[in-house]
């Protein structure tokens, strides 16, 4: 009966037959509460003073770069700027805007926006967005330079493959986009400089390849640093994946996959979408739950324990008594350093290994690109672990024991407690969802 007086659909936000009147009602109700998170609101027709909108604009903005297309059949976008990554390294949306404009101008309101309500400049280490300048001209304008402007590794590899069909012959693409992943992953700069000379070289030589070799350099040969992983070390970020995971679940959990018809129920999936986050986050929060780093760092470790790699310690000519390494891992070389620092983080931690991400150093990209302990470091944490218990049974005047070497006593060891910390890992999540 409430719902026929009111004319309110629970399910899907729906209160009026009309679209605007129903968006105007959610709004007003949206600034008459406790926590008004509407920043700011435009309508159709309406005239700002304080911004540079045409009269026919629209613009919604509620409180990473990148837009999810396709929530309604009006020529509006939902722009997500904000996301937060959360104590859990998880993404916590924070802002979002529909607008009909695309523009830079558009871009740089909302960021001035949020620099009024925040009430200072947000000056971040890391700007990532997808392949268009668009989002950064207008972060700049009003937030300032970012140190590493990055472009999403998935952007840039869904669009080299997008572009390969440029060439003919289906055994030379898959010979460039092998050659291409290979120099996109180089960590090292200087390598790297001559990889892409000679990558350069190569597609021009080829009539085959000489269109996507024209392609690609005239998108990605000068603003390499975009893109390359040698240019990225330690940022911490490699894709845009929080915001696309957020598009996802708004797309095919909250509107069905579906392109609704009205805008207000593109408006109530997000807010909904934004609700349940801040739900989901607090019982994080209450009932405890294991980061994605110290789970992936984990997985490492095991992984650590059943491997094989060749080390052998080399000498360090600079004098400076830094200890180094050098692996061989996949038929690959990689060469790793620990490091004397008095840094510690809570987060990043091995406590089978006691260490921390700043004890060691290595070459290989799950180590600089994705900013964890690899398992190449555990490998040698545990065999430095090792090599100083048979050092202090040495000194000691103790024989170790010939049936097994300390090493191997301390790999079963850690693979017993590895075991039992997947054990206990599994029983309290199994744990939570009875109890939710």
């Amino acid at each position: 009966m409430l719902k026929e007086v009111l004319k309110i659909d629970m399910q899907e936000g729906v209160r009026n037959k009309d679209d605007a009147t129903r968006v105007y009602l959610c709004i007003e109700e949206l600034q008459r509460s406790e926590f008004n998170s509407v920043l700011l609101y435009k309508r159709e027709g309406d005239i700002l003073e304080s911004f540079p909108l045409e009269e026919n604009d629209f613009c919604l903005i509620i409180m990473t770069v990148d837009g999810t297309h396709g929530l309604n059949n009006y020529d509006f976008e939902l722009t997500i700027f904000i996301m937060v990554v959360d104590n859990f390294n998880e993404g916590f949306p924070g802002a979002f805007m529909f607008t009909n404009r695309k523009d830079t101008l558009i871009h740089q309101i909302f960021f001035e926006v949020i620099e009024s309500k925040v009430g200072n400049k947000i000056s971040p280490n890391t700007f990532m967005s997808d392949i268009t300048g668009v989002f950064y001209q207008a972060w700049s304008s009003v937030m300032g330079v970012v140190p590493y402007q990055l472009y999403c590794t998935w952007h840039i590899d869904r669009a080299w493959r997008n572009n390969l069909n440029k060439i003919p012959n289906i055994e030379k693409r898959k010979e460039v986009y092998k050659t291409l992943k290979v120099l996109h992953q180089n960590v090292d700069e200087t390598s790297f400089r001559k990889q892409l000379d000679n990558m350069i070289n190569f597609l021009f030589e080829d009539a085959d390849t000489e269109k996507f070799g024209s392609y690609f350099k005239k998108y990605y040969y000068e603003n390499c640093k975009l893109w390359a992983y040698c240019y990225r070390k330690h940022c911490g970020i490699n894709t845009n994946m929080y915001s696309e995971s957020m598009h996802k679940q708004i797309k095919y959990f909250y509107l069905h996959g579906t392109t609704v018809k009205r805008l207000d129920k593109g408006l109530h999936a997000v807010l909904q979408y934004s609700r349940d986050k801040m739900v989901e986050h607090l019982i994080k929060e209450t009932k405890g739950k294991s980061s994605i780093h110290k789970r992936n760092i984990l997985q490492r470790h095991t992984t650590a324990i059943s491997s094989q790699f060749s080390a052998e310690s080399i000498e360090n000519s600079e004098g400076d008594n830094i200890k180094k390494w050098k692996l061989e891992s996949d038929n690959n070389i990689y060469y790793l350093e620990q490091k004397s620092s008095d840094i510690c983080c809570n987060n990043l931690i091995c406590d089978l290994c006691a260490i921390c991400i700043h004890c060691y150093t290595c070459t290989c990209t799950d180590y600089y690109i994705k900013t964890t302990i690899c398992k190449h470091i555990h490998f040698l944490a545990m065999k430095n672990v090792s090599k100083g218990i048979q050092q202090n049974l040495s000194n000691d005047n103790v024989q170790p024991c010939t049936s097994q070497s300390t090493y191997e006593e301390i790999r079963t060891n850690m693979m017993c407690l590895t075991k039992q910390n997947h054990n206990a890992l599994l029983n309290k999540s199994n744990l939570k969802e009875k109890n939710s």
